[in-house]
């Protein structure tokens, strides 16, 4: 009988729940995040997906979302860039929405 090796690597997307919306999502981020993130909003000329809104000048108010709520997948399929307020108003956001609120 083979016994499979076994990963760590295997539970990178590991989820667990946030009492505040009782759905799962991932906390783990990739080892380069920052980087990914700074290239995608670069490729999207620092403009929001959903609203066009260019942020050049205030690049801290633009985000990338997880669109699946798994923040290890980094796919471009699972990935969009949108301003602070539009990524508030993603699926399972309460948490960030809450967050970007008292900010203001």
């Amino acid at each position: 009988m083979v016994v499979p090796s076994f990963s760590f690597l295997n539970f990178s997307s590991a989820v667990i729940p946030d009492p505040q919306i009782s759905s799962p999502y991932s906390i783990l981020y990739p080892k380069h995040w920052n980087k990914i993130s700074r290239e995608y909003r670069e490729k999207a000329n620092w403009k929001c997906d959903q609203c066009s809104e260019s942020f050049i000048n205030n690049k801290g108010e633009l985000d990338v979302h997880h669109i699946n709520g798994i923040k290890s997948d980094v796919r471009d399929t699972n990935l969009r860039v949108l301003c602070k307020k539009h990524h508030t108003e993603q699926p399972m956001h309460d948490h960030y929405r809450r967050v970007i609120n008292t900010r203001i």
